[in-house]
């Protein structure tokens, strides 16, 4: 994101604020656990992939 608003277009504060939004979405959540980006029949667990994803 820094890369692109320094050397591509402009972000605009609304971008901005969607990004910061998002962020603290995942900040609050990363810890939980989840059914993965794949199809598993295990039911929820940690997945790092989906976590760093």
């Amino acid at each position: 994101v820094y890369l692109f608003n320094k050397y591509g277009e402009p972000i605009s504060y609304e971008f901005w604020t969607h990004l910061r939004n998002m962020t603290n979405w995942v900040c609050e959540h990363w810890d939980q656990v989840d059914e993965g980006i794949w199809e598993t029949r295990g039911g929820q667990k940690h997945f790092v992939y989906s976590k760093v994803m």
